[in-house]
C-alpha cells in the first residue's frame, strides 16, 4: 500500500485535515476514517493539484470502491486518487466529512 504523498484539505471551519494519497484501486486495510476521491493532475510547476469529487467516511477502507454507490460518477469525473485519513470515531468522521463537503461542494456528493 504505497502512498503517492500527502495532501491537506481545509474544511469550511478552517480546520486543516491531513490525508495520505493513494491511487484509486489500491488495496486498503480494514481501518476506519474519512476519504476524499479526487482527480489528481500535474500543474505547471510540476506539483499536483486535486479536484475534489467526493468526501465520505467509513469504518472499513478495505471494502472495494468499485462497489461504491457512486463508483460510476467517480469514473465519469476522472477519479484517479483516494485520500485517506484514519479515524476510529464515527462522530469525528461524520463531523470532518460535513466540514469538507461544506467547503468543497464535491460534484459526486449530491
Amino acid at each position: 500500500m504505497a502512498s503517492l504523498g500527502k495532501k491537506t484539505f481545509k474544511g469550511e471551519s478552517g480546520e486543516p485535515y491531513r490525508f495520505k494519497v493513494y491511487a484509486l484501486g489500491t488495496k486498503l486495510r480494514k481501518l476506519g476514517g474519512v476519504y476524499v476521491i479526487t482527480n489528481r493532475s500535474c500543474d505547471q510547476d510540476g506539483g499536483y493539484r486535486h479536484a475534489t469529487l467526493y468526501v465520505g467516511e467509513t469504518e472499513d477502507f478495505s471494502q472495494p470502491f468499485e462497489r461504491h454507490h457512486k463508483a460510476k460518477d467517480f469514473l465519469k469525473h476522472g477519479a484517479n486518487c483516494i485520500c485517506l485519513q484514519m479515524d476510529v470515531s464515527e462522530q469525528s468522521r461524520v463531523a470532518k466529512q460535513q466540514d469538507l463537503v461544506a467547503k468543497f461542494h464535491p460534484v459526486c456528493n449530491d
